[in-house]
């Protein structure tokens, strides 16, 4: 794992997603194989999927800014509107994985739990009313390697 830029965060972040074991034994990789994209997907897409934004950095002066706060916006979508268990069991398995992690491999990624769960209502007509979403929120506290590199050693 590497926070030597957003790109190697956000990889990061997506790699321990698909990868952990959850309780069973199941990975996201096994439940929705590698359809895990940045922003969008692409136009021919194949359910079920997985759609990850950052939706804020928040960055204070504390600790001399070299913290941030993230805020990642996970939406899972399926279709026929019958696969909603299915992405529930998806969103379960990312829990897990966040739930308790931390990296202090190349700076630091942790989180503390924080999140929130929504199943988000169907579309409106004349779009798709069969796709499904469920949308989750993460923070995830960083200390990136490309900040703490100005650190000064005492």
């Amino acid at each position: 794992m590497s926070t030597f830029s957003t790109e190697s965060i956000l990889r990061a972040i997506r790699q321990r997603a698909l990868t952990f074991s959850a309780l069973g034994g199941s990975t996201v990789a096994t439940l929705l194989g590698s359809r895990w994209y940045q922003v969008q997907p692409p136009d021919t897409v194949t359910y079920p999927y997985v759609t990850m934004t950052v939706l804020d950095r928040v960055k204070t002066g504390e600790y001399n800014g070299r913290r941030e706060e993230w805020q990642v916006e996970l939406q899972f979508v399926g279709r026929p509107r019958s696969a909603l268990n299915a992405l529930e069991r998806i969103a379960d398995v990312v829990d897990e994985a966040f739930l308790a992690w931390a990296d202090p491999s190349s700076g630091l990624i942790f989180t503390r739990g924080e999140r929130s769960r929504t199943q988000l209502p169907p579309f409106e007509l004349p779009a798709d009313r069969e796709v499904c979403r469920v949308r989750s929120v993460f923070t995830f506290i960083i200390w990136p390697r490309f900040l703490t590199r100005y650190d000064v050693a005492s």
